[in-house]
C-alpha cells in the first residue's frame, strides 16, 4: 500500500484537475496595473487598491500595493477562479493603506480619508480590452488636504 502522503498528493492533484474541468469560465478580464504615490512623490507602501465595477457589481477587483507603490489587479470571476485583471468598463476606485507600527497608525495618518470610500474618492478608471491602455497611476493627497 502506498504511503499516505503519496495518496494525498494524487488525491489533491486529481481534485484540482476535476475542478479545473468543471463549470464555465468567467467573464473576460484584462490586465490592470499601475503605481500609487503620495503627493510628495513617495510610494504608498503596502495596502490595497479596490475597484468597484459599475457595469458588473459582483466583479470587483483588488490589488495589493507593493513597497514601491506598484499594483496589479485581480478579480474573482467565478466562485473558484481568481484571475489577473479586471472586466472592461468603468470602475470606481478606493484605497486601503497598510497599517504600520504595530497598528498604531490610523488610515487617516497616511492618506486623506476620502480615498477610503468609493463614493468620496472621486477616482474612476475605464478598463478597455487593450492592455496597453490599462495602466493607471494615482497620486493621493495627505490627511487634511
Amino acid at each position: 500500500m502506498p504511503p499516505l502522503r503519496t495518496l494525498c498528493r494524487f488525491s489533491l492533484a486529481g481534485l484540482a484537475l476535476l475542478l479545473a474541468g468543471c463549470g464555465e469560465s468567467g467573464p473576460q478580464v484584462f490586465p490592470v496595473t499601475g503605481k500609487v504615490t503620495l503627493r510628495n512623490g513617495t510610494p504608498l507602501r503596502g495596502g490595497m487598491i479596490l475597484l468597484e465595477s459599475s457595469g458588473k457589481p459582483s466583479l470587483n477587483g483588488i490589488g495589493i500595493v507593493g513597497d514601491d507603490g506598484s499594483y496589479a489587479i485581480r478579480t474573482k470571476t467565478t466562485p473558484l477562479l481568481e484571475e489577473e485583471g479586471a472586466v472592461a468598463g468603468r470602475h470606481l476606485v478606493s484605497f486601503c493603506p497598510a497599517i504600520r507600527n504595530g497598528g498604531l497608525k490610523k488610515y487617516e495618518d497616511v492618506i486623506h480619508e476620502r480615498y477610503l470610500d468609493f463614493d468620496s474618492s472621486g477616482m474612476t478608471i475605464e478598463v478597455t480590452n487593450d492592455p496597453a491602455k490599462n495602466t493607471f497611476d494615482f497620486v493621493l493627497d495627505p490627511p487634511g488636504r
